[in-house]
């Protein structure tokens, strides 16, 4: 996860959470990002407001650069809407390479990579991520080698959103792959 973290210490009245949210999302969408979450965290009298944005398609990751403009544009708006009464802390990060898969657009943007799903019935796999659609996911499944760097890749099947219980990105290595027992 890339993060980049400032300390303010700022202003007279605190903005809501809404409105911070809602002002923020505008900024971060004109930039052409997107914007994942916003929260406040509080800690006495301590304040830090954690922004983690995206790109809005595609499957490749926001780059350190990209964050860091990013953050300083967040920072701008801050200084100029003064959000908080106390000192704060902003952490403006990327989702992570083992994010939550939660809707619709994380499963899109996860395409090609593996993830661990749990499902309904409560099966748990670990799969490549082959197609997405409205409706569905293609996974196939993976299977790593004990004592080894190979994984093994099942057929594909198809899964449906409202099987899934809960399903997490996952961090992939390099690796050998044998399909079905065949190398590649």
């Amino acid at each position: 996860m890339l993060r980049a973290t400032l300390l303010y210490m700022v202003g007279k009245a605190e903005l809501s959470t809404d409105k911070l949210t809602a002002g923020l999302g505008l900024l971060i969408t004109d930039a052409g990002y997107f914007l994942e979450e916003v929260s406040v965290l509080r800690s006495g009298k301590y304040v830090t407001l954690r922004v983690i944005v995206d790109l809005c398609a595609g499957t490749e990751v926001i780059s350190s650069d990209e964050l860091d403009q990013l953050t300083g544009k967040i920072s701008t708006y801050l200084d100029e809407h003064d959000p908080f009464t106390a000192p704060y802390v902003l952490e403006v990060s990327s989702p992570g390479a083992e994010r939550k898969l939660k809707t619709l657009r994380h499963y899109q943007r996860a395409l090609g990579r593996i993830a661990e799903l749990k499902l309904n019935s409560g099966e748990k796999l670990t799969a490549r991520i082959t197609a997405v659609t409205d409706a569905y996911l293609t996974v196939v499944p993976v299977t790593k080698v004990p004592k080894s760097n190979k994984i093994i890749l099942g057929a594909a099947i198809d899964i449906k959103f409202e099987e899934i219980k809960r399903a997490r990105q996952q961090v992939e290595l390099g690796q050998l792959v044998e399909v079905l027992g065949q190398e590649e």
